[in-house]
């Protein structure tokens, strides 16, 4: 298995995708080639839309992003 590359520094296990968190940091996004949510928080999954106001409502496609997996930083990205 490969890690995904998030920037030069940086990477997620493989099946995730990197999502910028707001503190410019990385967080990963459990779900591979996600959509990263504008709210720096949630993902939605490969070809939907992150429609906030909706899904705050009903949470079939947002998923937040896995914090607990931490980015993954050294020269084997």
């Amino acid at each position: 298995m490969e890690n995904v590359t998030c920037d030069g520094t940086a990477s997620c296990p493989d099946g995730t995708t990197c999502c910028k968190t707001k503190e410019g940091g990385w967080a990963c996004c459990p779900l591979p080639e996600a959509v990263c949510c504008e709210d720096f928080i949630h993902c939605c999954p490969k070809g939907k839309k992150c429609n906030l106001l909706r899904e705050r409502k009903s949470t079939s496609f947002l998923l937040p992003f896995d914090l607990t997996v931490k980015s993954v930083t050294g020269p084997n990205h």
